[in-house]
């Protein structure tokens, strides 16, 4: 089931055209990300093809991911244009920080989870501040405590492009908690798959939306209040979320219930560090017509109008706080809906922690000290008589350090292409790009490379760059 849903979620990305959702980019990726529902129970390859936009011709120097823990290798495609980056993910793996096993149960999660004593809930209309034990007593520390999802694991790639010389390629595993208490979102006025509400509310002066809720195509709405502590948290980690999507077809408006002439939010929202459409509910009608009973809250849309999931507010107490988790959720949808899927490929995220459960973490047998991988021999065939011909000498590192390349040594008639990268990340592969000008007379050349690097063991490798000279 897990399976299936992972397979049509990447299947659905594909069909993405033009462009990434996740900044300006000139590389093409499909899919966008590679993600898994959960953690893998065998070792796991996931594939990304890139190719410049418009066909234009691009170089890959090296691939590698920030988490050493994954094994990158690179294919060429078509020469010069596209390319094939795999990424093999170890059973059981999941992104750093959680390696102990499945995150703590949040109290307050889920698809707009809520825990039973929620000292956010207040009935429509009161907006006299926060609550009274929002700073005193057990509960301070979670609106003294500051908490944001962990350095992204991402697949690095570098490229000769002048304007985009490296592209990243985000690399997603839920292995998140399960939903505390998810059951009052189902007595909520806005169930998941209902038509959206009227958003009915004052925007403030230079917040105004570009365009009408039912024409602005995926749509997240934020629920927030300037007293809630929890927001402090919640609305950076939104932030950057709409960052990443603002301008490829995801629309972020907020709403905030509060009375007065909404100086408070907008204060908030500056503190924040957020500049999206921001709406005041004086009369509380869209917090009625939502079924709001706790800040924050999140509403993704579709762009037929149609609620395809909710988000409440996270604990971010103990490892895995899930703010990490709210920031992967959001993104995976965002990224389904955009490919023109629905709320139906979105992964089980419950069942999805159940399996992460059941899954022993990752435990590396690779080498911790980097390694020095290189073929003996190189070959290529049809060379015109005095061509100038590039050889490209892929460089594997299967250690979980970066590979220093130290020297780089070309024999009689080769030439070494000055921008060749200087190290192999982690896992990764680098390309070194040799140019041999092949001899005038007709028959078999070859030439040495010899590379030497900081490896412990075996730092030193020569290779050949053969080829066979055709008559014209």
């Amino acid at each position: 089931m897990l399976l299936t849903r992972t397979m049509a979620c990447l299947a659905l990305l594909w069909a993405v055209a033009g462009g990434s959702a996740h900044g300006a980019s000139l590389v093409e990726r499909k899919p966008v990300a590679i993600s898994l529902d959960a953690p893998p129970r065998v070792e796991t390859r996931r594939s990304c093809v890139l190719r410049a936009k418009d066909g234009a011709p691009m170089t890959v120097l090296s691939v590698g991911a920030t988490d050493p823990a994954i094994v990158v290798d690179l294919r060429e495609n078509t020469e010069g244009r596209t390319y094939v980056v795999t990424a093999t993910l170890p059973a059981g793996y999941r992104t750093p920080g959680d390696s102990s096993g499945l995150r703590p149960r949040r109290p307050f999660g889920g698809r707009g989870g809520r825990g039973p004593a929620d000292e956010d809930a207040r009935p429509p209309g009161e907006d006299a501040g926060p609550p009274p034990d929002a700073t005193a007593g057990e509960d301070a520390g979670r609106y003294e405590d500051s908490g944001g999802p962990d350095t992204p694991v991402e697949i690095l790639v570098r490229t000769d492009l002048a304007d985009e010389p490296l592209v990243r390629i985000p690399v997603r595993v839920w292995a998140g908690p399960l939903p505390h208490d998810p059951g009052w979102l189902s007595r909520a006025k806005a169930p998941i798959g209902a038509p959206v509400p009227p958003v009915d509310v004052d925007w403030l002066p230079g917040r105004e939306p570009e365009m009408p809720l039912a024409d602005c195509g995926v749509t997240v709405l934020v629920f927030s209040a300037h007293w809630c502590g929890h927001c402090d948290r919640h609305v950076p980690v939104l932030e950057k979320v709409w960052k990443d999507y603002a301008g490829h077809g995801v629309q972020f408006l907020g709403v905030a219930a509060a009375g007065g002439n909404g100086q408070g939010i907008a204060d908030a929202a500056e503190r924040w560090g957020v500049d999206w459409p921001l709406g005041v509910d004086r009369t509380f009608r869209a917090v009625r017509g939502f079924g709001v009973v706790a800040y924050p809250v999140v509403f993704v849309i579709g762009p037929n109008g149609i609620v395809e999931a909710v988000h409440g507010r996270r604990s971010n107490a103990g490892v895995g706080n899930g703010l990490d988790d709210l920031d992967m959720e959001l993104r995976t949808e965002l990224d389904i809906l955009l490919a023109g899927g629905t709320r139906a490929d979105f992964p089980d995220w419950e069942k999805a922690a159940e399996l992460a459960a059941a899954t022993p973490p990752a435990v590396s047998t690779r080498p911790a000290a980097p390694t020095l991988e290189v073929a003996s021999e190189h070959r290529v065939t049809g060379c015109k008589p005095g061509a100038s011909t590039v050889f490209k000498v892929p460089i594997r590192n299967a250690g979980l350090e970066v590979l220093r390349l130290l020297k780089v040594s070309p024999g009689e008639g080769v030439t070494i292409d000055p921008d060749n990268v200087k190290e192999v990340p982690a896992g990764g592969l680098a390309v070194l790009r040799c140019r041999v000008v092949a001899p005038v007379e007709p028959g078999a050349f070859s030439r040495r490379v010899k590379i030497e690097s900081d490896a412990p063991r075996n730092p030193v490798a020569e290779t050949a760059l053969s080829g066979t000279v055709t008559a014209e």
